[in-house]
């Protein structure tokens, strides 16, 4: 039997990630430990501050709550 760790990624609360790639539907990519980060309103190349909403097994999503350093692709809408 062997005894798994959880990731180092909490259920609920803030986390700061680096956004290393984009995925299908927009969100930007993290990973913390080869746990994969869902994050909305992020983009490659950011550093954010973000809100765990949801933890699912192998991933878990998240809404950025502040951009800490932003992107050089980052433009403005």
């Amino acid at each position: 039997m062997t005894n798994k760790n959880p990731p180092p990624v909490p259920k609920t609360g803030l986390i700061e990630l680096d956004i290393i790639d984009l995925a299908y539907g927009g969100k930007g990519v993290a990973k913390v430990d080869n746990f994969v980060v869902f994050v909305s309103n992020a983009v490659p190349g950011d550093r954010v501050r973000a809100n765990i909403t949801k933890r699912h097994k192998n991933h878990a999503e998240a809404e950025t709550v502040e951009v800490l350093k932003a992107s050089p692709d980052r433009v403005v809408a």
